[in-house]
């Protein structure tokens, strides 16, 4: 966590009144890192209140696939001890609890993983019996995959999600490909409590920052987001992109910019090395999208299958193509400090069907595939 804190000198007025506006109309700035270490603005994730010109676009919103049809009979959910709806922040840990296992009888069985799950995070949901189906969460529906026991989906839950408990609900498949029923569970949103970011901004820096940049990067985002690869790629835990580096600004921090209000937060984790470190990637995949972006740089894409990609951007080059197929640990660039950035460093992205979570939890645990 960075113990250190930015704060404006003298740039409040009209400089703040302009990047506010630009921020709000065209979800262009995402600011992060200390100023000596590297500093990137990104559009903000998905969901957020200044992500709302591109609420349509791919990249916010993925494309959805059909549940199978919902029987008669109501399904049984069992839901884990929280706080009551309406609370603002519920007095838990994230992932502090064991799995909550959701049953309807004569049906089959859901597992949340972990139950309390912060904003921003990655939640497994397990489904003991059928070997396919779907899981509709927070109005996305996405695939199950099946595996020994049954199937198994990750799921990202967005940086503005409500507090609270939520309910996913499972369609499940057999392997004939029959309806298998329904089964909902419950899981509830908990404050992971990051930290702020305060920022100061130049002139020179905020002159980036136009509505025509922010126009652009988000085409350019709905456009890396326009599909998905089907199968999962991985086999292990994903790995840090770079070696040697410094955590200037963590995934999900809220951020000030020139003693303004805390607004948006942070869609990825920056990761500050000397220019010209090496750049491999995280997990095996395919090279969705390789090129320059006006706010993020030089950018690569990665497609590892089931919904999950990461992103690596800043970078002072490039050395893939997009469908390039690459195994973990393939140099795909250098550390660089392209795009809107003040010194060299890798903003680091992981997304599950469109949505920004921490790629911390993705190096920390073995998602199953």
């Amino acid at each position: 966590m960075p113990s250190w804190k930015r704060r404006s000198a003298g740039t409040r007025g009209p400089l703040l009144l302009v990047l506010v506006a630009v921020v709000t109309a065209f979800a262009a700035a995402c600011a992060s890192g200390p100023m000596a270490r590297g500093m990137t603005v990104e559009t903000p994730a998905a969901g957020s209140p200044a992500a709302s010109a591109a609420a349509t676009s791919p990249a916010a919103r993925p494309a959805e696939a059909t549940p199978s049809p919902t029987p008669s009979t109501s399904p049984t959910v069992v839901t884990p001890s929280a706080t009551a709806p309406g609370t603002t922040t519920p007095a838990r840990t994230p992932g502090a609890a064991a799995p909550v296992t959701s049953t309807q009888p004569g049906a089959f069985t859901v597992q949340v993983d972990p139950p309390f799950v912060g904003r921003g995070d990655t939640m497994l949901v397990r489904v003991t019996g059928p070997t396919g189906g779907t899981v509709r969460v927070a109005g996305r529906t996405v695939p199950l995959f099946s595996s020994a026991t049954g199937a198994w989906a990750v799921v990202g839950v967005n940086l503005y999600a409500d507090f609270g408990p939520a309910t996913l609900t499972v369609a499940g498949r057999d392997a004939q490909g029959k309806d298998a029923g329904t089964v909902s569970a419950t899981y509830t949103v908990v404050d992971p409590n990051r930290p702020a970011d305060y920022l100061v901004v130049t002139e020179e820096v905020g002159a980036i920052l136009t509505p025509e940049a922010g126009a652009k990067e988000l085409q350019l985002r709905a456009q890396q987001f326009a599909s998905f690869d089907a199968t999962p790629r991985w086999r292990t835990a994903f790995r840090h992109p770079i070696l040697g580096f410094e955590v200037t600004t963590q995934f999900g921090s809220g951020r000030s910019i020139n003693g303004g209000p805390i607004g948006d937060f942070h869609s990825g984790e920056d990761l500050a090395a000397d220019a010209g470190t090496p750049v491999t990637v995280a997990a095996p995949g395919r090279v969705a999208w390789a090129g320059e972006m006006p706010i993020r740089g030089n950018s690569v894409v990665v497609d590892h299958g089931g919904g999950v990609m990461t992103g690596y951007h800043h970078m002072q080059d490039y050395v893939v193509s997009a469908g390039q197929q690459i195994e973990a640990g393939t140099l795909i660039g250098h550390v660089g400090s392209t795009g809107f950035s003040t010194g060299p460093h890798l903003h680091w992205e992981l997304t599950i069907y469109g949505v920004n979570v921490d790629p911390e939890t993705w190096v920390n645990r073995n998602f199953p595939r």
